[in-house]
């Protein structure tokens, strides 16, 4: 095995390491239920004064940012599916 295959094997474990944190993301995104601003599609919703909108939130900016980070991981290791399919 050369030194390529080996770094492209490391790329995808820690992809799949990525993909561990971001199911352990989603879970404790879904512990936490909506507050009752939240759960009104109605009701303008400030994450300054609302610590449970401004937990969700936090936490979809850093699953948006760790889901591009896996696929870039991915197309890196050589793995990532061509940009037709996606």
């Amino acid at each position: 095995m050369d030194v390529l295959q080996r770094a492209r094997r490391e790329l995808r474990e820690i992809a799949r390491a990525l993909e561990g944190i971001q199911y352990r993301l989603l879970g404790a995104h879904a512990s936490v239920p909506l507050s009752s601003p939240e759960s009104n599609p109605l009701a303008e919703v400030d994450v300054t004064t609302d610590p449970v909108a401004g937990f969700h939130g936090a936490v979809e900016h850093i699953l948006d940012r760790l889901g591009a980070l896996v696929e870039d991981v991915l197309e890196a290791a050589g793995l990532a599916e061509p940009e037709e399919e996606r």
